[in-house]
């Protein structure tokens, strides 16, 4: 058997992979039996998110989300404060009642055999329910809201508050 010019890959990229086949000009135009290449490689282009982001209110749903271009997939663990945290291998991760215990820096860092990376943090703020404390013209005022129960016909909000 023959052998004629070959294909050489001086510096294979993810983008190799791929059906290839070599096609023989001759008049009978003949062409040999394809090969699929597939290139493994370690996580790249990792990237995390919050839905929504930014202020997040006491209570509502918020997703984490971490991504990653790797082959084989990457696998993800969640770090809280750089702690890890115990979520398991489910992506994405959702707060269904978001509390302010959940306010701190988050990441996720991906790893597969060929390879590790860590995302870029995200800060995860939860804003309370509570108003915080106000001071106006001298005056500590506290802003208490309570919610509407069966007997109420409205909500009530109270103020008290103490002068310097």
């Amino acid at each position: 058997m023959n052998q004629g010019p070959q294909h050489i890959f001086e510096s294979i990229l993810s983008s190799d992979s791929g059906r290839y086949y070599c096609l023989v000009q001759s008049v009978l135009r003949t062409t040999s039996e394809f090969i699929d290449i597939t290139v493994k490689y370690g996580p790249k282009h990792i990237s995390v998110l919050s839905s929504p982001s930014g202020g997040i209110k006491e209570g509502s749903s918020v997703t984490l989300s971490c991504s990653s271009d790797a082959n084989p997939a990457a696998e993800y663990t969640w770090f809280k404060n750089n702690q890890p945290l115990l979520w398991g291998p489910s992506q994405p991760h959702t707060f269904h009642s978001v509390r302010p215990e959940d306010r701190g820096t988050y990441r996720c860092h991906a790893e597969n055999k060929y390879g590790h990376l860590s995302s870029n943090s995200i800060i995860m703020d939860v804003q309370s329910q509570r108003e915080p404390i106000e001071e106006q013209d001298g005056h500590h005022c506290a802003i208490i809201h309570t919610s509407l129960s069966e007997n109420q016909d409205e909500d009530q909000t109270e103020m008290g508050g103490t002068a310097e």
